[in-house]
């Protein structure tokens, strides 16, 4: 069910072409609120737009889109200037844009490296650089989405592993440095999850093997699973909620996963 308290509320979605931003952005307009989605392709955007406003059935004054490279501090900036409601606040954001690249450790790079730290960090830090100035007269809330490669080893992921983890600290130190404003930042950290990212490779069978193992709930989650709980973190009535990172995983934390990677060879 919906949540009541997010109706007008003005939610800015970096990420939002597909998987968990989409599935957030689908639930949040749902519930009423003004929403704006971000991506890198701006045919994909387009794409998820229309699809939104069919889906949904709201009305084009609910949501706006823009695309970028949320990497980029500027155009993270002039996005959430598209968000911000007519009294120029923004109510909260959710940060999915992220990604990793897959390299042994003996075989990784400064430049690997960097990348795979810009790529997993730079949105966050540009949403809450670009968000707070916006929030600071009533409060609001950031969500950034981690991994449960944060806290469990996944051979090959060194580097996005521990992006994911400093992502975690990150948003952990924002919210004890934001919360004089009353300004929430929170995370979510999926399990193996079915997005357009990984599309059909997860359903082979040694994936299978693997995860439905390690996974008390099953096999593998779907975006549509996180948009109720990130919905809300996003909403006032988690006002007493920061800091804090929230496993959506079917259980894999509980088990651990480690051990080799996610190659199917």
């Amino acid at each position: 069910m919906p949540i009541d308290s997010l109706q007008g509320r003005h939610i800015l979605i970096l990420g939002g072409s597909d998987g968990m931003g989409y599935a957030t952005a689908h639930y949040l307009l749902k519930a009423g609120a003004v929403v704006t989605i971000c991506g890198r392709s701006e045919k994909k955007l387009q794409g998820a737009h229309a699809r939104l406003l069919s889906e949904t059935g709201v009305g084009q004054d609910h949501l706006r889109s823009t695309a970028l490279d949320a990497c980029d501090t500027a155009s993270v900036a002039a996005a959430t200037k598209l968000a911000l409601d007519a009294n120029g606040e923004l109510d909260g954001v959710f940060v999915t844009a992220g990604g990793s690249g897959m390299a042994m450790v003996v075989d990784h790079t400064t430049a690997f490296m960097a990348a795979e730290w810009a790529n997993n960090l730079f949105p966050v830090m540009n949403a809450i650089v670009a968000a707070v100035p916006h929030m600071k007269r009533k409060g609001g809330s950031i969500v950034a989405l981690s991994s449960v490669a944060a806290i469990r080893t996944l051979q090959g992921l060194a580097g996005y592993n521990a992006a994911k983890a400093g992502l975690e600290q990150y948003v952990a130190t924002a919210a004890d440095e934001l919360g004089q404003y009353r300004i929430r930042v929170n995370s979510v950290r999926p399990g193996l999850t079915k997005t357009g990212v990984i599309g059909e490779e997860i359903e082979h069978p040694v994936y299978k093997a693997r995860f439905t193992k390690h996974t008390p709930l099953g096999f593998y989650g779907v975006p549509d699973d996180f948009g109720p709980m990130v919905s809300m973190l996003l909403s006032p009535d988690s006002s007493w909620i920061t800091g804090q990172t929230f496993s959506i995983d079917g259980g894999l934390s509980l088990r651990g996963y480690g051990g080799d990677g996610l190659t199917t060879d």
